[in-house]
């Protein structure tokens, strides 16, 4: 069994739906979205900006755009532009500093780059997030397994 879970920004639940425990989750953030989007209507600056995790399809995008809602949805590996992006930022230096969300003396730092020229369809762009905390995580992570590659 599975849960699909809509949440606000504080954690508080605002759809809960029991799953088959094999519906991907590419199809039950499509179908979430259309059920959001009839919980949440009237003019655009008063409703609330989606944010969807990974695993998300290529359905998303046209369904988001032609209900009008805001939404922030993060790309899966399966969409090549991702890659492209990263690349991209990394090749061409185009970061921009967003510096750190949280007063917390060990949080991270984060920087973003930009790309409005995408094949995600009119109106859609995609950003790339740097982050310090993830990057000395990757780092450790790949420490490990060099060392175990080496033994």
């Amino acid at each position: 069994m599975t849960i699909g879970d809509a949440v606000q920004q504080n954690g508080f639940p605002l759809l809960a739906q029991a799953l088959s425990g094999n519906t991907s989750d590419a199809v039950w953030f499509r179908d979430a979205l259309q059920e959001t989007i009839k919980l949440f209507q009237g003019d655009l600056a008063s409703r609330p900006i989606f944010a969807f995790d990974a695993a998300s399809n290529g359905q998303m995008f046209p369904l988001a755009s032609d209900s009008k809602t805001l939404c922030i949805i993060r790309l899966s590996n399966s969409f090549h532009i991702a890659d492209e992006c990263v690349m991209q930022a990394w090749e061409n230096d185009i970061w921009q500093e967003a510096g750190k969300f949280a007063e917390n003396a060990k949080a991270s730092t984060y920087k973003i780059a930009v790309f409005s020229d995408t094949q995600l369809g009119s109106g859609w762009r995609a950003a790339v997030v740097h982050s310090t905390g993830l990057q000395a995580s990757k780092e450790k992570q790949i420490e490990k397994i060099l060392g175990q590659e080496k033994s």
